[in-house]
């Protein structure tokens, strides 16, 4: 028999809303989280007008504001076991800007961080980074 968080099964490919999906599970239950936020940051910073064209797919996906981002870290603080992590992808703009109003109202704290060599080339201003941050 499968475990359940109400309507979602656990260790199953679940189709639903994040944040709905979230509500369904008990407060201080969850060891890690991996977030990666569908932000428009950087991409509305650098305004390289090409998003049709080299972000086509990207583009196609839902953007998260940055409303509806401390919403979902929010929740994931709630969720968290007291020993719990959140795992943060953000990329080089969202790092060096500033990402701490994410975390206000909650108890998390920033720990670490781990850098993620994509292997190609991605997106950049000046310079163009093989890489993520964690």
């Amino acid at each position: 028999m499968n475990e359940r968080f109400g309507n979602y099964k656990v260790n199953f490919r679940n189709r639903a809303d994040g944040l709905d999906l979230m509500s369904a599970i008990a407060d201080g239950t969850i060891a890690a989280a991996f977030y990666d936020p569908q932000y428009r940051g950087v991409l509305d910073r650098l305004q390289y007008g090409n998003e049709g064209s080299r972000q086509g797919e990207r583009c196609n996906l839902p953007q998260m504001d940055e409303d509806m981002i401390k919403r979902f870290i929010c929740e994931i603080d709630r969720v968290l076991k007291p020993s719990g992590h959140l795992f943060l992808w953000i990329d080089k703009f969202h790092l060096l800007e500033g990402f701490q109003l994410w975390l206000t109202d909650t108890d998390l704290h920033i720990v670490d961080m781990i850098t993620w060599d994509k292997g190609k080339i991605g997106m950049g201003y000046r310079t163009r980074r093989r890489s993520e941050y964690l």
